[in-house]
């Protein structure tokens, strides 16, 4: 096993700094025998911005805005509503860690590293493991699974004991376009103490500026 400085320097070498991502595809939501597709427009600035514009048959559903501090959400379908909040605020109402870091990843498949502060690597089913606690208002333990040949995460988990909450987000089917690896498909599964929720992201068109 390489040493933890070089484990970390490779991980951060091959992340792709994008500085624009233009993507289009679909998302399937499940929530028990409940399932959901609607299409996706995405348009993405590096570390400030993200634009994303959901649809079903054409027809739009949402639009939003949504920078490093807050979320701009319009609402069209079924009825045209408005909502404007903090990450904070958002957090709060929904029990769980939330911020626009862990959005873009969502997205772009960033290892998350740079926004831990102390960490444990170890060896683990011969992937790299990180693990970590994040302290805010409620301790969160994050760990992510890294490929030990292409250093791209291929997992991570975070979770909330207090509040018996877990996330958990695969990102498959690495590709290299336009001189940067991405992964394609992204898959992720809250669960809460009394529900379950997974989603499918699919992009299907990625361009790069």
């Amino acid at each position: 096993m390489l040493s933890e400085k070089k484990i970390v320097d490779s991980i951060l070498a091959n992340e792709f700094y994008l500085k624009w991502m233009k993507s289009r595809g679909n998302i399937t939501f499940q929530l028990k025998d409940k399932e959901e597709e609607i299409d996706f427009n995405l348009r993405l600035r590096k570390d400030s911005l993200i634009w994303l514009n959901l649809s079903k048959f054409k027809k739009k559903i949402a639009r939003s805005k949504i920078t490093k501090d807050s979320i701009r959400l319009a609402l069209e379908f079924p009825e045209k509503s408005f909502y404007i909040g903090s990450f904070d605020q958002i957090a709060n109402e929904i029990s769980i860690t939330f911020s626009y870091t862990l959005l873009e990843n969502l997205f772009t498949g960033g290892s998350y590293i740079r926004s831990l502060d102390n960490f444990s690597l170890s060896m683990e089913e011969g992937q790299y493991h990180i693990n970590s606690k994040i302290k805010k208002e409620k301790t969160i333990t994050f760990q992510s699974w890294i490929n030990t040949t292409t250093f791209k995460t291929n997992r991570i988990n975070l979770s909330i004991p207090k509040s018996e909450t877990e996330i958990d987000l695969f990102f498959l089917d690495w590709s290299t376009i336009d001189g940067g690896t991405v992964p394609l498909k992204i898959r992720g599964i809250l669960k809460t103490n009394s529900s379950e929720y997974s989603l499918e992201l699919n992009h299907k068109s990625i361009k790069f500026d």
